[in-house]
């Protein structure tokens, strides 16, 4: 895998609405990136950019367990990345989209985001006082 400026990031998923204008913008940044759009699968809509410093997966719609655009982008947590902000799935909707997906390396990935979303929630809790 080539190497990266984050050596902690391996790979890169994003959600996306289906729609001619997103696919545009994705081409325009597959040409910026100097990536090349591959379906991942022909029983999915899942595509990936390869050839950039971090492969970028993007999904388009939905993930496994019925999770929608909508629905996720309804819950989501947006968050600092260096100077930028972004938009990333609620850790309740990460958490049941591995459950669905039923992999096991993303189940193997449970009691970690669990463990990980009781703190959280106790965190929360604890600002609400």
């Amino acid at each position: 895998m080539p190497s990266s400026s984050a050596p902690w990031l391996r790979r890169c998923k994003g959600l996306l609405q289906d729609a001619r204008a997103n696919r545009k913008k994705l081409k325009a940044l597959g040409a910026e990136l100097s990536a090349s759009e591959i379906p991942v699968s022909e029983r999915s809509s899942t595509i990936a950019l390869v050839g950039a410093s971090v492969p970028v997966d993007v999904l388009f719609d939905g993930l496994p367990g019925g999770l929608t655009f909508a629905a996720l982008k309804s819950r989501k947590r947006e968050v600092a990345v260096g100077t930028e902000v972004g938009a990333v799935a609620a850790l309740a909707d990460v958490i049941a989209s591995k459950r669905a997906a039923g992999r096991p390396k993303d189940l193997a990935q449970l009691p970690i985001l669990e463990d990980a979303l009781k703190v959280l929630r106790a965190l929360e809790a604890a600002k609400k006082k």
